[in-house]
């Protein structure tokens, strides 16, 4: 198994964030609350190629600040609280089945330097796995003829990955072993995405420029996750009851607000994000 060396080396989290929800009881979670919006109203919020902010202090040369930061892990939070409540469809118009044990994401800052880095090279395939020390890794690009675009794009990115499940399954009532055959149907960046054990991502982003023969402009999204997911034979997730309290989390505390298990003792408040339509290649 690979060993993820920013996750126990170089880590640096943001706070956790995580939805908050007007319930006078846990157990009212509602899907809607746990649904990311339209991504139209995000559109115009942030600024994706401005001079960047560190990230705890650390410098990896994005683009964006902190509240992007913020937003990914809210948006990933949001999907996989949704998961784990039993809200996520699956072809056919059944669910997926709710999820124990999942973890609620932190943002990794030595995983963002990595993932800016290969961003960097506007090469639309995936690193090596020695170059991102293990992590798990999920690509999103958007092609356009202009040079311009105004998009939420790590928005854009998190929505198109996880629509996998709705648009080619690969889970059961009673099974989440991630197959080879599920794997190759389609489903490896939401498996990525949902993966219950993994407990930190990082994302870069890149603007690549027309070159050669290519006319297009890319923006280009490249996201790492620690530990890694997608072992296959293995479960994506626990079928169970998502977390009322600590003593239903394996390891942290229980965010009752989403049913996610928490490791950093942080409860803040977001706001919902949403998504939107484009012409988009997965990788």
């Amino acid at each position: 198994m690979n060993v993820c060396v920013p996750c126990w080396k170089f880590r640096m989290l943001l706070p956790l964030l995580v939805v908050a929800i007007s319930c006078a009881f846990v157990n009212c979670r509602d899907c809607s609350t746990l649904t990311p919006a339209n991504s139209q109203q995000t559109a115009n919020l942030y600024n994706y190629e401005s001079n960047g902010a560190t990230c705890n202090g650390v410098s990896s040369g994005v683009s964006f600040g902190d509240d992007l930061r913020q937003a990914v892990v809210e948006r990933h939070n949001l999907w996989r609280a949704n998961l784990a409540n039993g809200c996520s469809g699956l072809p056919g118009g059944q669910t997926a089945p709710k999820a124990k044990n999942m973890n609620a994401l932190q943002y990794n800052c030595s995983l963002e330097v990595i993932a800016q880095k290969w961003a960097n090279n506007c090469q639309f395939a995936h690193s090596s796995q020695s170059d991102r020390g293990g992590a798990g890794e999920n690509l999103y690009a958007l092609y356009s003829s202009l040079p311009t675009w105004k998009a939420d794009f790590f928005a854009n990115a998190a929505d198109s990955w996880w629509n996998e499940l709705a648009q080619y399954g690969g889970v059961t009532q009673t099974d989440t072993t991630l197959t080879l055959a599920g794997f190759n149907s389609g489903i490896g960046h939401w498996s990525q995405m949902a993966w219950a054990k993994t407990t930190s991502v990082g994302c870069g982003f890149k603007k690549c420029a027309p070159s050669g023969t290519n006319s297009y402009t890319m923006w280009y999204v490249v996201c790492n996750y620690c530990p890694a997911g997608n072992y296959l034979n293995e479960q994506t997730y626990e079928i169970g009851e998502p977390c009322k309290l600590d003593s239903d989390c394996s390891a942290g505390q229980c965010v009752t607000a989403t049913g996610l298990c928490s490791t950093s003792g942080s409860n803040a408040t977001i706001s919902k994000r949403s998504a939107k339509k484009f012409r988009q290649w997965r990788h």
